[in-house]
């Protein structure tokens, strides 16, 4: 398995109350939030993540939460660019729609998803821009919550302060697999570029049983740290 070093995210057991997750929503979720990331490779800079969150316009127990990726425009063998967005429901962090415009190279890919709560069904279509033909249409029937992109991203910092394995369906590609994340009790400190000082943090390992997603592909174990504070 190819092993990552990332943010991901996972959870199907809280042991917090509803009030407590409430209160944790409150301060994950706030309207204008921008989060930047620079993204490295031993010396390298491969690019930069930005993460940003939007009150939904007519819903208020939802969220709009995005995130950009731009490959470093240094680097001659790597040319991405893309676009994810997820509407969450501020209740669970799940998703509710979902768009996708990627670029890699001169490929340019298009995707919209959905899920219907009435029917618990999920709505999957793939397009290839260039050329305007669907790559994929997929309709999964009686399918749970997942969460996918940015959600995963949110989750992670919601469940953060757990103990144990957890697990989260994961949609990628059209079809729905796990995250599994183990959380340890430990608390280290980590050296962070963009902080003059160590930052307290709680590190998490576990395996994505699923592959592909965004440009680069993912699968596999990864191993994640996350501030160990409110935020």
């Amino acid at each position: 398995m190819t092993t990552k070093t990332m943010i991901l995210s996972a959870a199907v057991l809280l042991t917090f109350n509803a009030t407590a997750q409430d209160a944790k929503l409150g301060l994950l979720l706030n309207d204008g939030e921008e989060l930047t990331y620079k993204v490295r490779w031993n010396f390298l800079r491969l690019g930069t993540v930005v993460v940003k969150t939007e009150r939904h316009p007519t819903d208020s127990r939802r969220y709009i939460v995005s995130m950009n990726v731009f490959s470093n425009p240094d680097l001659p063998f790597v040319d991405i660019e893309e676009y994810n967005s997820c509407v969450i429901t501020a209740d669970n962090v799940m998703t509710r729609e979902y768009l996708g415009m990627w670029r890699n190279g001169s490929s340019r890919t298009e995707i919209h998803m959905s899920y219907d709560d009435s029917t618990r069904a999920i709505t999957y279509a793939e397009r290839d821009v260039n050329v305007g033909q669907t790559l994929k249409e997929v309709v999964l029937s009686n399918a749970e919550p997942f969460v996918n992109g940015p959600s995963l991203f949110f989750f992670t910092r919601y469940v953060a302060g757990s103990v144990g394995r957890l697990s989260v369906a994961t949609m990628v590609d059209g079809a729905l697999g796990k995250t599994h994340l183990d959380f340890l009790p430990q608390r280290e400190e980590l050296e962070v570029v963009a902080i003059p000082y160590p930052v307290r943090v709680q590190r998490y390992a576990g395996v994505a049983e699923w592959q592909g997603g965004s440009s680069a592909g993912v699968s596999g174990e990864f191993t994640g740290w996350i501030s160990d504070d409110s935020a």
